[in-house]
């Protein structure tokens, strides 16, 4: 894995990732061969299927941390690797959609009376 991991990098560098970004990514693709026991470049389609599933409804991963693992895999079968997956495209974790803080009535009674006419 050493001279396609040093390729991994290099095509991140040409691309001008931040070191801090690089770090991530390569630690992604670590976890992503350990998990498995072999070299990422041996892992198929499926099996990375399976393993966002895991992650997803076993290890309960955060959207953050969904995000840059998928990123970084993807980077690696994608730039490094040359392979186009359609599974990249299925995993992608959706927005976390939240609602605005509403106010109570005295609260904007409170901000309209600092308004001054």
């Amino acid at each position: 894995m050493t001279r396609l991991f040093d390729r991994f990098v290099q095509d991140m560098q040409l691309r001008n990732f931040s070191e801090s970004t690089i770090r991530s990514y390569t630690y992604a693709l670590k976890q992503l061969a350990a998990h498995f026991d072999k070299a990422p470049e041996l892992i198929n389609e499926q099996e990375i299927k399976a393993y966002f599933l895991y992650n997803r409804n076993v290890k309960h991963w955060s959207r953050a941390a969904f995000s840059v693992s998928i990123s970084a895999i993807k980077f690696f079968f994608e730039k490094t690797l040359q392979k186009q997956w359609h599974v990249f495209g299925l995993v992608r974790p959706p927005r976390d959609k939240s609602l605005p803080e509403i106010l109570r009535l005295k609260e904007v009674n409170k901000i309209f009376s600092c308004i001054k006419m």
